[in-house]
């Protein structure tokens, strides 16, 4: 198993974290971080032994940052840093403040040329958000070190390398990165998925802690929180009955997804929930998106209309191509009111193109062969509103979705600053 990364990530205002992926038998080595890019006079200095490895990995949290400032990092070795080892990322800023972010989802070839990552870093983001399938090895067995060698292995592609090494990553899993297509809670290979990816993943706080537990979480920067729900590891069987005992996110998450957003729809200018499968769905039996779990999905859109929820907006996965909805089709609730913005960019790299769900008021693009998408998001605080703008590029920035979405936003009461868990 080779050597990766490393890759930061879980960046809140004053601290990060880095994952390094090392031999398994390899030397001590030490993470150098400075606000220097020749990382001299670094601030942090941290020898990461051999014997405390989890995995062939080591996570290193680093705290007491400042907020809104650029870091660099390295691997030092022998009292020498590999060049090829070295990366930077930005502590987010405070207050009402804009940036933009890039995301999609599916990562299979590890093609320069044709990937969306590479573009995606072109622009000046504060982070990217991968919406799943960051692989596709589709481990059907509980062995932890399958999941370690598909990690460290798409971690070595040349476009992923280079963009964890330009800005920090966010993660949340779909089907084929936690278990075969299509999976769900019955997966076998669930409690190694789980494990790996809390060995290696740079994440936020888990809701439920440490061990074997979904991976939901979630950030917040400036005035806009970003909510990661699990949507494999907890959820009913497509097949089953659509009903009460029917679920995507499992009791104990859904509780949780409905008081996030209750209280932060109040607490936040602008609330962005990572939903790994498509919303926007007509509703279809055994289908693997939220149209398959109608009855759970319109239970969510209820209680987003009794408790006037009006700033909610969602990032969606799965699909492989680019659409995007200004809510009038992503409306759910009895006799509507809750009309939610969705969109989707992908894929990032892969030559399997798919629509799924729909429609979408802004139209949907299916790429042509040899073109990968990505999208930008970019979201200014004018402090009475925030204004979010969408654009899903190609890898030559050719925009093919557009989508301009606005927020009201209350008298600043209540508004909060940096919560992370």
């Amino acid at each position: 198993m080779g050597q990766f990364g490393p890759v930061c990530g879980a960046v809140t205002t004053n601290s990060a974290v880095v994952s390094i992926g090392l031999r398994e038998f390899g030397p001590d080595v030490r993470l150098v971080v400075s606000r220097n890019e020749d990382l001299q006079d670094p601030i942090h200095l941290e020898v990461v032994k051999g014997a405390e490895r989890a995995g062939r990995t080591a996570k290193v949290a680093i705290r007491n940052l400042q907020s809104d400032t650029r870091y660099y990092y390295g691997i030092e070795v022998d009292g020498k840093i590999d060049p090829k080892t070295t990366g930077q990322f930005k502590t987010f800023p405070e207050g009402p403040v804009s940036f933009s972010f890039a995301f999609g989802n599916s990562v299979k070839y590890g093609r320069l040329k044709q990937s969306a990552l590479l573009p995606a870093i072109e622009q000046d983001i504060l982070f990217f958000l991968s919406t799943g399938d960051l692989f596709y090895a589709d481990i059907s067995k509980n062995k932890p070190d399958a999941f370690r060698r598909a990690y460290h292995e798409a971690f070595q592609l040349k476009p992923l390398r280079k963009l964890c090494r330009k800005v920090p990553l966010v993660y949340i899993w779909d089907d084929h990165d936690y278990g075969t297509n299509n999976s769900d809670k019955y997966s076998p290979s669930r409690l190694a998925s789980r494990k790996v990816y809390q060995e290696i993943v740079p994440h936020y706080p888990l809701i439920l802690g440490q061990g074997d537990v979904p991976i939901y979480q979630a950030f917040t920067v400036g005035r806009v929180r970003f909510i990661l729900t699990d949507l494999r590891s907890e959820r009913s069987s497509n097949n089953a009955l659509d009903g009460p005992n029917k679920t995507m996110m499992g009791k104990e998450q859904l509780r949780w997804f409905m008081k996030e957003i209750k209280e932060s729809s109040r607490a936040y200018a602008l609330v962005i929930w990572v939903s790994s499968v498509t919303w926007t769905a007509r509703a279809k039996e055994g289908a693997d998106h939220w149209g398959g779990f109608a009855y759970e999905r319109n239970m969510i859109a209820n209680f987003i209309n009794k408790h006037r929820i009006h700033n909610l907006f969602v990032v969606s996965g799965d699909a492989h191509s680019a659409a995007a909805d200004d809510g009038r089709n992503s409306d759910y609730a009895d006799g509507g009111g809750a009309p939610l913005p969705v969109i989707i960019a992908a894929p990032l790299d892969n030559d399997h193109t798919s629509v799924k769900g729909g429609p979408y008021s802004e139209g949907v693009y299916r790429p042509k062969k040899g073109e990968n998408c990505y999208g930008l998001v970019m979201i200014r605080d004018e402090g009475s509103k925030v204004l979010l703008t969408f654009s899903g590029r190609n890898q030559e920035q050719k925009e093919r979705i557009l989508l301009i979405h606005s927020v009201e936003v209350p008298p600043p009461e209540g508004l909060e600053g940096d919560r992370n868990s």
